[in-house]
């Protein structure tokens, strides 16, 4: 009998969500990178239920830092990488957020290290990744 494998044998896998991800150290563009080399893309929280199960499994591993996740600004609005809108509500966005400062601040980073809310940044900067394969 052959057994499927739902996730990469280093990812987590997350079953109240039915999501498989894993973190890396890099900008947001190599995110999208080593993403795509594992058949998985830049994590898109657009669920509450997945935002806070990825939010505990960070805090009982104790790796709280600023994450690069799937979401760009493109033409005046913010999108997840599967195109749909970031719906947000301001309880969302970290204090002053978005403020699109400086003003190519595209990629959407998850600040879990301060406030536990979306930041806007710029997708260069060095800070860690999640890739979920959905």
């Amino acid at each position: 009998m052959a057994i499927l494998l739902r996730c990469h044998p280093h990812y987590t896998y997350t079953a109240s969500v039915d999501v498989c991800w894993k973190w890396y150290g890099g900008s947001w563009f190599e995110g999208m990178a080593t993403c795509a080399e594992e058949d998985s893309r830049l994590v898109v929280l657009d669920t509450v239920d997945k935002l806070e199960s990825l939010r505990q499994a960070i805090n009982s591993a104790n790796e709280n830092y600023y994450y690069w996740v799937g979401g760009q600004f493109v033409s005046g609005t913010w999108k997840w990488l599967d195109g749909t809108p970031v719906e947000m509500t301001s309880t969302f966005w970290g204090p002053g957020e978005p403020n699109r400062s400086p003003s190519h601040a595209n990629a959407l980073g998850w600040n879990t290290n301060t406030h536990g809310k979306f930041d806007d940044g710029v997708g260069n900067s060095n800070n860690r990744h999640i890739c979920e394969k959905p």
